[in-house]
């Protein structure tokens, strides 16, 4: 999937916060997932002072994980929404859902920070105790050998 993450969420990422982990999704070598960009966004991200959101932009590059979109032109503080616009998947990540009104979001999949973190990062986790084999699920589903 291709998706859009607006400004604000890049500005919410710090080292060490749970949206770095969201960003850093992006660069995982079993992900297929890709970041839409395009000279205006990438000027955005680049305004970011943190050492870890330039880091990012270039793991990003060298692992060629972007999605390019081209001939974009509007205004500034709409370069997100217009670029998510041009995309087939039309998913837009935002810091919090009231970042642009609703009218804006027409056709669009729009993620807060919150949703696209727990979206995107789920894990699968195994645990396994009690006398035998308790196997835990990510979903919340047991699995027992009926042996307890």
């Amino acid at each position: 999937m291709d998706y859009t993450i607006c400004k604000n969420v890049i500005n919410s990422s710090k080292v060490g916060n749970k949206y770095t982990t969201l960003l850093f999704h992006f660069t995982m070598s079993n992900n297929s997932d890709k970041v839409v960009f395009n000279d205006n966004i990438l000027e955005a991200y680049t305004e970011s002072p943190t050492e870890m959101i330039r880091a990012w932009i270039n793991l990003m590059t060298n692992l060629n994980t972007w999605k390019r979109i081209e001939n974009v032109t509007c205004n500034q503080n709409d370069i997100f929404i217009d670029s998510c616009n041009l995309t087939h998947d039309k998913k837009l990540i935002v810091s919090e859902k009231e970042d642009y009104s609703i009218i804006q979001y027409n056709n669009l999949n729009v993620f807060n920070k919150d949703e696209a973190l727990c979206n995107l990062t789920q894990i699968s986790q195994i645990n396994i105790n009690g006398t035998r084999h308790n196997i835990t699920t990510g979903n919340n589903s047991d699995i027992n050998n009926g042996d307890d």
